[in-house]
């Protein structure tokens, strides 16, 4: 095969251009307490405001069944992880005459759960799993809230997480209502009174306090 000198070969040397794109992540925002999140929970918290009236059923509620005083030391305190069955199972005999009692759920708000006896004899009683704070909130709701966002974690994934697992938890919209009214307050609160305690003890160190800078 034989190339012929004044034939002309044009070759496109000009490279190949490849667009590439750069992704980047924006946090997000947390959601609106109106977003449809509430079905991540299995039980739907009721809605709550501290400036609101209290219903008369609660104030029957609290006539009828008095609250236990809550030590402001609940977290500190163990909590375990019982399955319905095994818990409905201690109210199945009356502690009065030793024969079967009928008993049920008759309240179920996030963590918390409230469980009436009663027997042919006469018996009856109430049991709640865990204390009550004011305007009949449950602590451990709170508390629940509290080390989400102390932690630094997802509330979204977490939540999630315990409504796969089964465990009975508060709903997204109410972990937010609690970080705005409760959570965000005291962290602000804490960092204030850290603050005026060193203004503080700036204040008392003798000949005052000396401050540096390096001319920027």
């Amino acid at each position: 095969m034989f190339i012929d000198s004044a034939t002309a070969v044009q070759v496109n040397l000009k490279p190949k251009m490849v667009s590439m794109g750069t992704q980047t992540f924006t946090p997000l925002t947390s959601p609106d307490p109106t977003d449809g999140e509430e079905d991540l929970s299995v039980i739907s918290d009721a809605s709550w405001v501290p400036g609101d009236q209290m219903s008369e059923e609660d104030e029957e509620v609290l006539c009828e069944e008095p609250s236990p005083t809550c030590d402001p030391h609940q977290n500190g305190i163990d909590k375990l992880i019982v399955c319905q069955e095994e818990l409905m199972a201690l109210f199945a005999i009356c502690p009065a005459c030793c024969e079967k009692s009928d008993s049920r759920i008759v309240q179920q708000e996030g963590t918390f759960v409230k469980i009436e006896q009663v027997c042919a004899c006469g018996y009856q009683r109430f049991w709640q799993n865990q204390p009550i704070l004011h305007r009949n909130m449950p602590t451990c709701n709170l508390l629940l809230s509290g080390a989400i966002h102390f932690s630094g974690c997802l509330a979204t994934q977490t939540l999630r997480m315990m409504t796969l697992f089964g465990l009975q938890c508060i709903s997204t919209s109410t972990f937010f209502r609690h970080q705005r009214r409760y959570t965000i307050p005291v962290i602000i609160q804490a960092w204030q009174n850290e603050q005026a305690k060193n203004f503080s003890d700036l204040k008392a160190m003798d000949g005052g306090l000396v401050v540096a800078g390096d001319c920027r």
